[in-house]
């Protein structure tokens, strides 16, 4: 250990800003820290007493753990702690700086506060350019990627160029939405670069080169890897993507097209590679590849593949494919893709070609298909392969992912369904503005003819039957911060340890125990019924049930209980525009709103305002929410005139053609 690691740093126990600094620090954090016993009890007296009579010598190693404990937990410092931890930053060896768990971005912004100046060395010669997308046309190529660009590599944006022979050609430079942060601040940015190169046959081969300039500075890039959604990968060397009478390799850190068309070679050459590397998946891939161009030969008709969730159908990519059921036979394949196990399973066998979900034959036929169409956004339903896809990425390039959505999206969603994302080729949408939340954002990266304004599917089979029933249906939606990864073969979410605990669960089963609540329903004639998130749904039993209250699981019919409820309780869950479709009034239930929207939530907050925009009344706690159901049901669960008309100017078509529209806008991609 470095001998400044043993150093005492001198007079601690005075030290009025490290006392200031440690009452802004959670006691959560330095508990978490890497601190000795010792080290620990010295810091909870110096932040709540007097530690004087407390033999401990502090080292700027302990020092330095306190600053590591900050970053782990991403604690956001306001001005005022910035400049305590600037004079703490003093206190700390560079060499333990570098050595934190944080981006080099973040090493450079704490050097940068500990001086005042650039200290790291900017490096961006050594930045890695990333090929996210490369689209071969008739006479030009265009080549989309990004960089992640450290704030403290230069205060000027880089230029990015791709070089052919002489010729230079500059790419359009903007943000992402993306950014990196370290204790609050923006250390990083992910910059897009696009640009086009005219090519012509007559050429022959081409070499692309790609240079990054800043400050009046060329350097050519030695670092060029590529995105999910690249034909090419850089831990291939004879991975080759054949269009358009071109085949493009990877030569290094270029890329290098010949005017030709693939030969058996260039895939022998590939198959060679993927027999005598050890890359994950890559010999399964030698027999895959084999029967793709085997079966593409035999190939006679377009093949489309649905699908809604892994374990359950009964939803947009279901609705539109029962509509084009009935239509005259176009000479289309379809296949339906569900999970083997699931209770739908046999049920969709009786009228589909239906297909076991991640099955050998399922992404046989999804290299072969010409549109995967799903209402979800799992990767992998539109990439099966999506944890080792190298040996795939040119084949993938040829299927089109067409996104039902499962829901309106009246959140920011950019960060997950973006073009950089997602790579959608289309998406629905049915509401204004949720239309126009989503053009107006450069963010997404979709052109506008991209975004098909048609409405979801499954309004087409949404019917009002409440007339015959008294339900309250209660149905939240999930929190994937209470969730801990998922089983991706089943779709099944895992919970984590503690979930009982959790305000999201003691809410709801004091809400659906609450005796005032169920004297009030059983006084009115109505039941209650408790539809869990279907992400929640085989922890269904969670939750109690009795005479007046139904928990349903993976039983449910959703479009059954909207018919039959007379009133809907949920919080933030975009089925509220399912059941104010049929203008049947709701409560927005958010007691946890700070939860749900803030650091580490569930989503980030967009246009839609629930207390300005909503289909019904906002509460914010258990007693409002029970007040507000005894409320409608004693005045005879009608929605109200306000929320009528916030219906009426919401949705662009209240008729039952939305698949029709839907399936045009997929005819009509080019």
């Amino acid at each position: 250990m470095n001998r400044a690691d043993h150093e005492n740093v001198k007079e601690t126990s005075g030290n009025t800003y490290l006392k200031e600094l440690l009452r802004d620090i959670p006691d959560s954090v330095l508990e978490k820290s890497n601190l000795g016993e010792y080290a620990k009890i010295y810091m909870f007296q110096m932040k709540y007493g007097d530690p004087a009579n407390f033999s401990y010598q502090m080292s700027k190693n302990d020092l330095a753990f306190v600053l590591h404990a900050l970053i782990k937990n991403e604690v956001e410092l306001n001005d005022d702690t910035l400049e305590k931890l600037r004079k703490l930053l003093f206190e700390i060896d560079d060499s333990l700086i570098l050595k934190s768990k944080c981006s080099r971005a973040g090493i450079e912004y704490l050097i940068y506060q500990k001086y005042g100046e650039h200290r790291v060395q900017a490096a961006y010669g050594k930045t890695a350019i990333c090929i996210d997308f490369i689209t071969i046309k008739s006479n030009s190529i265009a080549i989309e990627g990004n960089i992640k660009w450290n704030i403290f590599s230069g205060e000027n944006v880089p230029e990015i160029f791709a070089v052919v022979g002489e010729h230079r050609y500059a790419a359009k430079v903007v943000d992402r939405v993306e950014k990196g942060k370290l204790l609050g601040a923006v250390v990083s940015k992910v910059l897009e670069f696009q640009t086009e190169i005219p090519i012509e046959a007559a050429d022959s081969s081409i070499r692309i080169d790609f240079y990054i300039g800043v400050d009046d500075e060329l350097k050519c890039v030695n670092n060029v890897r590529f995105g999910k959604f690249a034909p090419l990968s850089e831990k291939l060397d004879y991975a080759y993507y054949a269009c358009n009478n071109w085949v493009l390799k990877r030569q290094g850190n270029a890329l290098y097209m010949t005017y030709r068309k693939a030969t058996l070679w260039d895939e022998l050459h590939f198959l060679y590679e993927l027999a005598r590397g050890n890359l994950k998946g890559g010999k399964k891939a030698i027999l895959a590849r084999i029967s793709y161009h085997l079966l593409k030969i035999l190939k006679r008709r377009p093949i489309w593949i649905f699908m809604d969730k892994a374990d359950r159908a009964d939803d947009n990519a279901e609705c539109l494919l029962d509509y084009i059921m009935t239509l005259p036979d176009d000479k289309v394949r379809r296949y339906f893709m569900i999970g083997k196990h699931s209770e739908d399973y046999k049920r969709l066998k009786k009228k589909y070609h239906v297909v076991s979900y991640l099955s050998y034959k399922h992404k046989l036929l999804l290299l072969l298909s010409d549109y995967t169409i799903s209402g979800y956004i799992h990767e992998e339903i539109y990439n099966p392969f999506y944890n080792y896809n190298d040996p795939y990425r040119d084949l993938l390039q040829n299927v089109k992912y067409i996104f039902l959505d499962h829901g309106v999206k009246k959140d920011a969603l950019a960060h997950s369904l973006s073009k950089y994302k997602k790579n959608m080729k289309m998406m629905v949408c049915t509401g204004i503005p949720e239309y126009q939340s989503i053009v107006n954002d450069n963010n997404y990266g979709y052109a506008n003819e991209q975004i098909a304004l048609t409405g979801l599917c499954r309004y087409d089979r949404l019917y009002d039957d409440s007339k015959h029933h008294k339900i309250v249906a209660i149905m939240p939606t999930w929190r994937s911060y209470l969730t801990n990864g998922m089983i991706r073969e089943k779709s099944k979410f895992l919970l984590k340890k503690g979930f009982k605990s959790s305000d999201y669960y003691k809410f709801y089963v004091n809400l659906i125990t609450s005796e005032r609540l169920l004297d009030s329903l059983k006084k009115h004639g109505f039941e209650l019924h408790f539809v869990p998130h279907p992400t929640m749904f085989p922890y269904a039993n969670l939750f109690p049930s009795s005479d007046l209250v139904k928990v349903w699981g993976t039983e449910v019919v959703h479009r059954s209980i909207y018919a039959k409820s007379n009133l809907l309780v949920t919080d933030y869950s975009s089925l509220a525009f399912d059941f104010a479709n049929l203008k049947k009034p709701i409560i927005y239930c958010q007691f946890d709103l700070d939860e749900f929207y803030g650091k580490g939530g569930h989503r980030s907050s967009s246009y839609f305002d629930f207390e300005r925009d909503g289909f019904g009344e906002v509460v914010y706690s258990l007693e409002e929410t029970i007040d507000m159901i005894i409320h409608y049901v004693e005045e005879g669960c009608v929605m109200k005139p306000i929320y009528r008309q916030r219906v009426d100017e919401f949705f662009k078509y209240h008729d039952k053609n939305n698949c029709k529209r839907v399936l045009e806008a997929i005819k009509g991609i080019e």
